[in-house]
């Protein structure tokens, strides 16, 4: 008895640390500072995934990789073929034919889905998204002074409306005034860019956040498929049973 319970506690204290892991927030940084530099982690623990370090390459050891990496290939070429024979002969087998729906049909169940499944996903997701933008500056630039005019216009224009869109979309912070700007340079020819931004979720809240539309998208497919399925079963009309006039020869 007490083995059992000590198994149990053990269980549920492993169950309690991954829910605990999952409700961390998992950050993703992103910085551009003439190369790019891509960083995923949580509390103070990171791990840059770009750049990726370079290993030391020890070249009997990349041979006896190559060697079983083709060696996997190959037995999945082999499964491969085998199973797409196993779905030949059953496709030989069953002549039933898989029903399908028109086009108008398709276009009012996804026009549906995406009203009541995927807008509400997004904005559901953009509410559990937090973005920090900490550095964000731009010099734009270019040989002629009339170009590079238009193009800090166009810059400013673009940038206002992205930002005032991740705004309404997401949970966003900014950084100092003075680390975002969008700077003209007319003493330059070529454009530069810094920036630095942190990306944040929180798995599991964010899971169930979309659990019940993903159900709901499961839901809705399968009763589709239902009515296309018993629409297809339907008997067709035919004539037989009609009576024709029959037109006689005087």
């Amino acid at each position: 008895m007490k083995v059992f319970l000590i198994i149990l506690l053990s269980v549920l204290s492993l169950i309690a640390l991954i829910l605990l892991l999952l409700c961390l927030l998992v950050k993703v940084r992103v910085i551009y500072d003439g190369s790019l530099t891509v960083k995923v982690g949580a509390l103070c623990f990171f791990r840059t995934l770009v750049p990726k370090k370079q290993k030391l390459l020890n070249p009997a050891k990349e041979e006896k990789k190559k060697l079983k990496k083709q060696k996997k290939a190959e037995k999945k070429k082999r499964k491969k073929a085998e199973a797409d024979k196993e779905k030949k002969a059953e496709a030989a087998k069953s002549k039933a034919v898989k029903p399908k729906a028109s086009a108008g049909e398709l276009f009012d169940f996804y026009t549906q889905l995406t009203r009541e499944v995927f807008l509400p996903a997004l904005e559901r997701f953009g509410h559990k998204l937090h973005v920090k933008i900490k550095k964000m500056k731009i010099e734009i630039a270019s040989e002629d002074a009339g170009k590079t005019a238009v193009l800090y216009g166009a810059a400013v224009a673009g940038g206002t409306a992205f930002l005032e869109m991740l705004r309404h979309a997401v949970k966003l912070k900014m950084g100092r005034e003075k680390d975002i700007c969008i700077v003209s340079r007319f003493d330059k020819t070529e454009a530069s860019a810094e920036a630095e931004l942190q990306v944040a979720l929180r798995p599991l809240p964010t899971v169930l956040k979309l659990a019940p539309l993903f159900f709901k998208f499961i839901s809705e497919k399968s009763a589709f498929d239902k009515r296309i399925a018993a629409k297809s079963a339907q008997p067709s009309k035919s004539v037989q049973g009609h009576k024709y006039p029959v037109n006689k020869e005087k």
